[in-house]
């Protein structure tokens, strides 16, 4: 009985000795072995493939899971944007601007994370306005034209072109070790909608003088590069097709963004 006794006790301290030794190890390292399939490791959990992080994830941060997918918000970003090559109209630089922010991602790292590929959501609000309140308008051929408004009901301001764009970019990314920097170059294809020819009536009120045929490409492809630093990025835009429907006006444009971005995840 006495026997029975002692070895109970000792297969107690043992048990005592390693869970001791189970919640230093976690302590130390911050990763937990559940089975062969899941493990979590600083607050992300690994599944064979695929990892979701539930304490946030940014570009530069180095963990154990090559594979990533979050659906939360990335970062936001301000930028000036501008329509190059153009004829027929000139844009007012200070008030021609692009507010948007990306969310969602696929994302995959090398065994060092040094080099990555992403793929990601964006949603943006786009405004080009004019020099001298030129509206952009439609003669009765069905053509695109940029002029002062003439047949304006009362005094007009703040003449402009707007649009909504859906962008998914898709980056090659390339990081140091240390994970504070981190460029990115890739492609993005967009959809544009809601295209309007807006003025300001009366200092006041928002007036659309056109809400169709703004001869405007649907779909666009871009080239984008991007660069970040800790929690702070810089970046560029350039569209390899025509902004504007040559068939319908002989504008011959092709939108350009460069701005400062802020992270948030």
């Amino acid at each position: 009985m006495k026997s029975i006794k002692f070895f109970s006790v000792c297969a107690l301290m043992a048990l005592g000795l390693g869970v001791s030794g189970l919640k230093a190890q976690e302590n130390q390292d911050s990763t937990v072995v559940y089975n062969n399939v899941v493990s979590r490791t600083n607050g992300v959990w690994n599944l064979n493939f695929l990892s979701i992080s539930t304490d946030g994830y940014r570009c530069h941060e180095r963990s154990r899971s090559h594979h990533y997918a979050d659906l939360g918000p990335q970062d936001i970003y301000l930028a000036y944007a501008g329509i190059g090559n153009t004829e027929g109209f000139e844009q007012k630089v200070a008030h021609s601007l692009e507010f948007g922010f990306n969310f969602g991602r696929i994302q995959h790292w090398n065994a060092s994370r040094t080099v990555g590929l992403q793929a990601s959501i964006g949603l943006s609000w786009n405004r080009y306005s004019t020099q001298d309140n030129a509206v952009f308008q439609v003669d009765g051929d069905g053509k695109l034209f940029c002029a002062p408004w003439e047949d304006a009901p009362k005094n007009y301001s703040r003449a402009r072109m707007t649009y909504v764009s859906w962008r998914v970019p898709v980056m090659l990314q390339l990081q140091d070790r240390k994970g504070q920097n981190c460029f990115s170059v890739g492609v993005e294809g967009e959809l544009r909608h809601h295209v309007r020819s807006r003025v300001r009536m009366g200092g006041k009120k928002r007036y659309d003088v056109l809400r169709d045929g703004l001869c405007v490409n649907p779909w666009g492809l871009n080239l984008i590069a991007r660069y970040d630093f800790n929690d702070f990025g810089i970046f560029g835009r350039y569209s390899v097709t025509p902004f504007f429907d040559d068939s319908k006006t002989s504008f011959d444009g092709t939108p350009f963004a460069v701005g400062f971005v802020l992270k948030l995840d």
